[in-house]
C-alpha cells in the first residue's frame, strides 16, 4: 500500500518539471523498479520501503528543481529527509549525501542559493536525528552497535566467499537495470 500511495506522490512531484506522459513513465518505472526490489529482497515488511520513498522523493524533488528553487521545494524536501533519518540509520547517511550533492551542485553551477533554502533542506533532518538522539538518551536506550573484531583487520581468505554471493545479489532484483541504465548514461555522456 505504501508503494501504490508513493507512486502518486511521485507522479506529482514528477509532473510539474517533466509534464504528464513523461512524468507517467518516471512514476511506473519507479513503482516497478522498487516492488520488483523489493519483493526480491524479502524487505517488504522491513523499514525498507518508507525508507526508500523518503529518499527517492527528497532526490525526486532536489533533481527536478528549478533554477530558483524556492524555500518551500525545499522545506518539502527537507521534512521528506527528516522522514528517512527516523526510519533508519542508513537514513541519517543517505539524508546527508543528498544534502552534499545538492549543496555541491549549487556551488559547481553557480547557482545563488539562499541561506533560508539551504535551512530549509538541512534544519528538518537536523532537528529529526536532535530529537531522536535526544529520546534515546533521555531513556537510556543502548543504539551502538558493539565491535566485531579489530576495526580494519581484512581476511583476505574470506574474499572468495564474499565476492561471489556478492555479485550474484547486486541486481536486487531489479535484473540488474540499477547498474545496466547508470552505465550506459555514463558511456554515453561521460
Amino acid at each position: 500500500m505504501l508503494t501504490m500511495a508513493a507512486s502518486v506522490l511521485v507522479l506529482e512531484m514528477a509532473r510539474r518539471r517533466l509534464g504528464d506522459r513523461d512524468a507517467t513513465l518516471v512514476a511506473a518505472f519507479w513503482t516497478a523498479a522498487l516492488s520488483t526490489s523489493l519483493v526480491a529482497s524479502y524487505s517488504g515488511a522491513n523499514a525498507e520501503a518508507p525508507l526508500l520513498l523518503y529518499e527517492t522523493a527528497a532526490g525526486l524533488l532536489l533533481l527536478t528543481e528549478d533554477e530558483r528553487p524556492g524555500s518551500s521545494r525545499r522545506w518539502l524536501a527537507g521534512l521528506l529527509l527528516a522522514g528517512a533519518v527516523l526510519t533508519k540509520i542508513e537514513g541519517t547517511i543517505g539524508s546527508g549525501l543528498l544534502i552534499l550533492g545538492v549543496v555541491l551542485r549549487d556551488r559547481f553551477t553557480r547557482r545563488r542559493i539562499s541561506g533560508l533554502e539551504l535551512a530549509a533542506l538541512v534544519i528538518p533532518p537536523l532537528c529529526a536525528g536532535l530529537l531522536w538522539w535526544t529520546y534515546l538518551r533521555r531513556f537510556r536506550i543502548p543504539a551502538a552497535y558493539s565491535g566485531r573484531g579489530r576495526l580494519a583487520e581484512l581476511h583476505w581468505d574470506r574474499l572468495p566467499d564474499l565476492v561471489g554471493p556478492m555479485l550474484q545479489n547486486l541486481s536486487a532484483g531489479t535484473w540488474w537495470v540499477a547498474w545496466i541504465v547508470p552505465g550506459a548514461v555514463l558511456l554515453a555522456f561521460g
